[in-house]
């Protein structure tokens, strides 16, 4: 979840040579519709809508995944190995003020001190934590410390919002932001997708309440409901679940998510058929992310446990076995079984 802008060179029509530190991509395709091939071993197709932000990544890796590792961050990563170092499109004009000159070297840098260093300056400090939280939350300790910064940044967006180093060098960075299994949002660095990346560390620090809180005050749109639906999962309330997944087909893989959380909530209020039945629905079309696949066929399983059906429950744990040997939670539940 590190800062990212895309940079390439362009070949043929349609065909892109993407160069970074970690290796070099082919990327053919058009905006919007896109396949790229990088030495990493990697494999992504992109489908979305220009300008919105909103895209569906699938990747496919030439490398076995790590025992033990968790999935999502390797998504993002796998990700981010096609990314180069921040390049601004924007630089600084020979008028621009000292505090511009000195964004600008921290943000070419692209190093935590150097954002760290600028945090003692008022005018430049909630910018610079802006972008400094990117690199921190990639440790453990980093996280800890980047919740002081987030509740500094979320207690004054507006200012943020408004801030004109912020418009004119933050708003060009892409992040990509992992909200649920299976859905990654890509996006540009605004004060949307300050608070899903908030929300994210809340719930990596089991702060489901604060979570909730900050989902709630986002921008209603497909991806903050998604977010706050699996946070009211956690959360166990079933009923706030319920009511926002009411009435949705399996379209796409947000759609797919939501019917999962829908079929959770049911099978927790002992509504077994009803869980099953949505449960099918979320596993109607093989097309979607099969992290997602993977967790309808988990919940799926867990409901035939709690209907006292153990064969039914093994045959879906052995699906997703046969793809993913290592998904979480798959052999404890096998030996209870």
């Amino acid at each position: 979840m590190s800062l990212r802008f895309r940079q390439s060179l362009k070949i043929l029509p349609g065909l892109k040579l993407i160069i970074s530190k970690r290796g070099l991509g082919l990327n053919l395709g058009v905006r919007g519709a896109h396949v790229t091939v990088n030495t990493q071993g990697q494999v992504t197709r992109s489908i979305g809508i220009p300008g919105t932000g909103l895209s569906d990544v699938k990747r496919t890796s030439l490398r076995k995944r790590k025992r033990g590792t968790s999935k999502e961050y390797e998504e993002v990563k796998e990700y981010e190995n096609q990314i180069p170092k921040p390049q601004p499109k924007n630089t600084p004009s020979i008028f621009a003020s000292k505090n511009e000159k000195l964004f600008f070297e921290a943000l070419t840098a692209h190093e935590i001190s150097s954002y760290k260093n600028l945090f003692s300056i008022p005018e430049l400090e909630l910018v610079s934590k802006s972008i400094a939280i990117q690199l921190a939350i990639q440790t453990n300790d980093g996280m800890k410390e980047s919740i002081h910064w987030f509740e500094e940044i979320w207690k004054n967006k507006s200012d943020l919002a408004n801030d004109k180093l912020f418009k004119k060098y933050v708003s060009q960075i892409i992040v990509v932001i992992p909200v649920a299994p299976g859905i990654l949002f890509q996006t540009y660095l605004n004060i949307q997708a300050l608070g899903l990346l908030y929300i994210e560390v809340l719930q990596q620090l089991k702060d489901l309440r604060k979570a909730k809180q900050i989902a709630e005050g986002l921008t209603a749109d497909q991806i903050s409901a998604i977010s706050l639906c699996e946070i009211e999962v956690q959360l166990g309330e079933y009923d706030e679940v319920l009511s926002l997944t009411e009435n949705i087909d399996n379209e796409d893989d947000s759609t797919a998510i939501l019917l999962v959380f829908r079929a959770i909530a049911l099978r927790e209020k002992k509504l077994y058929e009803a869980s099953r039945e949505v449960s099918k629905e979320s596993l109607k079309s093989k097309k979607r992310n099969p992290d997602i696949l993977h967790k309808a066929l988990f919940e799926r399983a867990k409901t035939h446990k709690a209907e006292g059906n153990k064969a039914k429950a093994k045959s879906d744990l052995e699906k997703i076995i046969a793809n993913d040997s290592d998904y979480p939670g798959v052999d404890e539940l096998l030996k209870t079984l």
